[in-house]
């Protein structure tokens, strides 16, 4: 990839949170809610935080730009994954151990991420095809668990 082609898709704002979430067919407050996270306060117990899930870069000004191609990308398949029934509390925990575990940068853009509609599956074999782990793992593997799934029935579903 050219630096001008990855400035373009991962630096450079395209598209105002109110825009993406008309493209992508969810609340404004949604999407800005999987671009900047939030923080939750309750009196008698803890606080409750989630972190950004699509890339977002501080807007220059008010009604400017702030989410670049590559976070309309994971905005859209944020919404593909929750409509098919994904609850947001197993794409979270998902999303991170692929960030942590793996060093994906961009998860929710990589061309190995699947769902069955009930968790989100990552192809291991695709990034190792040559090590004993990745031929043991030629099925998806359950990104939460590690439960490996089979994956003519994924293929099949689509």
């Amino acid at each position: 990839m050219s630096g001008i082609a990855d400035r373009l898709r991962f630096q450079v704002p395209l598209y105002t949170v109110t825009e993406a979430a008309r493209l992508v067919d969810v609340p404004v407050s949604t999407l800005s809610t999987w671009a900047q996270g939030y923080l939750r306060r309750f009196p008698d117990r803890r606080n409750v935080v989630g972190d950004p899930l699509i890339t977002y870069l501080k807007p220059e000004g008010p009604r400017r730009p702030s989410v670049p191609f590559v976070g309309l990308t994971e905005a859209t398949i944020l919404a593909a994954v929750r409509r098919s029934g994904v609850p947001m509390q197993r794409v979270r925990p998902a999303l991170q151990a692929l960030a942590v575990g793996l060093g994906l940068e961009h998860p929710l853009a990589s061309r190995r991420l699947y769902t069955d509609g009930a968790e989100l599956l990552y192809d291991y074999a695709e990034s190792h095809p040559d090590t004993e782990d990745g031929q043991a793992a030629r099925q998806l593997v359950v990104v939460r668990s590690g439960q490996r799934v089979f994956r003519e029935v994924i293929r099949h579903s689509r």
